[in-house]
C-alpha cells in the first residue's frame, strides 16, 4: 500500500478491522515491497530501497529488528522462503540482466540459475524453484523449473503471459502451474500444466485476455480465480471465480 508517496507493508486481522502498517517509517524508511513469510511463521522477508538499490531484509519475528541479508551494490527482488523456512530464492539485477540466487541462514549460496535474458520471480515447489525466463529473447516469456541442488532447469510452459508483479501460480497441491498463453488467440483459456508429467488441462472461458490466474482450496472445493475483459475493445477488467473441483485432483 502507498503511504505518503511511498510503498509500505500493511497487515490486517482476518476477523476484520482497519489495516495497520507493519513497519513504521521511523523504524525503516523508503519503499518496502515483495513481502514473504516463512512457512513456520518465524521469519519475514521484504525488499527496501533505502540505499537506492533493492536490498533484501530478513526479520526474525521471535525478536530483533529487520536486517539486510547480504549487502551488495546490485538490486535484489522477489525473496521467497522454501517449505523448510531455511532457504531463500531471489532475483538479482547486475550488468543489465536478472538472475536467480539462493541464500541459507545468513550465507549467500551464489547463483541458482542464470543465462541469457532475465530469470525472475521465483517460487518454491516440491519439485524445484519455478520462475519466469526470457532467455529466448525480449518479449518472449516461458515458465521454467530449476533443481536447487545442481541448477539444472527445464521449460514447463512456453509463451506465457506475465501476471502483474506475481510469481508463477501453483495448484493447491503445488504439483502443477497455472498460467495464460501470451498468444492472443489462446488468451481466452486458463492452462494448468503438471510439473512432473507435463500434461496440460485447459479451462475455456467466454472472455477475452484472461490474466493473473490463481487457484485455491476452500470448503472442500477447488476454485480458479482470474481477471479478464468481457469482450474485445473493453477497457476494464473484472475478477472471475469458477469451481474446478471436478477437473483438478
Amino acid at each position: 500500500a502507498s503511504a505518503g508517496g511511498n510503498l509500505r507493508i500493511y497487515y490486517a486481522n482476518a476477523s476484520g478491522g482497519a489495516p495497520n502498517e507493519l513497519l513504521p517509517s521511523n523504524e525503516i524508511t523508503g519503499n518496502l515491497s515483495a513481502p514473504n513469510m516463512s512457512a513456520d511463521g518465524s521469519r519475514f522477508t521484504f525488499v527496501a530501497d533505502i540505499t537506492g538499490n533493492g536490498d533484501i531484509y530478513v526479520w526474525s519475528l521471535t525478536g530483533g529488528t529487520p536486517e539486510v541479508a547480504f549487502p551488495t551494490d546490485a538490486s535484489e527482488n522477489f525473496p521467497v522462503f522454501d517449505g523448510t523456512s531455511q532457504h531463500l530464492a531471489f532475483s538479482r539485477k547486475h550488468n543489465g540482466t536478472e538472475d536467480l540466487f539462493q541464500w541459507t541462514s545468513a550465507e549467500d549460496k551464489g547463483s541458482l540459475r542464470g543465462g541469457a535474458g532475465d530469470q525472475t520471480r521465483p517460487r518454491w515447489s516440491p519439485h524445484g524453484v519455478l520462475y519466469f525466463t526470457s532467455e529466448r529473447g525480449e518479449g518472449s516469456w516461458d515458465i521454467a523449473i530449476v533443481d536447487p541442488s545442481n541448477s539444472e532447469r527445464r521449460i514447463v510452459a512456453r509463451d506465457v503471459k506475465l501476471p502483474m508483479r506475481a510469481a508463477p501460480s501453483l495448484t493447491p497441491d503445488q504439483g502443477a502451474v497455472v498460467y495464460v498463453s501470451s498468444e492472443s488467440e489462446l488468451a481466452n483459456a486458463i492452462r494448468v500444466t503438471d510439473l512432473q508429467s507435463g500434461e496440460t488441462v485447459e479451462f475455456e472461458t467466454n472472455l477475452v485476455a484472461c490474466g493473473e490466474p490463481a487457484m485455491m482450496r476452500a470448503n472442500g472445493r477447488t476454485w480458479l480465480a482470474f481477471t479478464a475483459l468481457p469482450n474485445t475493445g473493453s477497457d476494464w477488467r473484472s475478477l472471475h471465480v469458477i469451481d474446478v473441483t471436478d477437473r483438478i485432483p
